[in-house]
């Protein structure tokens, strides 16, 4: 999860990276997936930011990027190993999640 909540798109990109590093060498995942966080799954949703992000994370050679996200798919276990988003967004994330499991 995000640590500014007004990150830029090459700082949601070094967050994909982080999380896949830390998901392989602390959680052995040897491939982990990555998932932006966003609106809808379509590439052409969100803010101009989060698009960036998008276009950088699909070009990375560093992540295994799956695409878009939505927050139905967060706890479901199956479409990602790494979630990539904003500190905003992820503050809320992590406060819900808290409450529900």
């Amino acid at each position: 999860m995000g640590i500014n909540p007004d990150a830029k798109p090459d700082v949601l990109l070094q967050y994909g990276i982080l999380g896949s590093v830390y998901a392989k060498y602390v959680l052995g995942i040897e491939k982990p997936v990555v998932g932006l966080l966003n609106i809808g799954e379509e590439e052409s949703k969100g803010s101009a930011a989060v698009k960036a992000a998008y276009e950088l994370l699909r070009e990375s050679s560093e992540v295994n990027f799956r695409g878009n996200i939505e927050g139905h798919d967060l706890f479901s276990g199956e479409m990602t190993d790494v979630i990539v988003c904003d500190g905003f967004v992820g503050n809320i994330v992590l406060k819900w999640q808290r409450n529900f499991t």
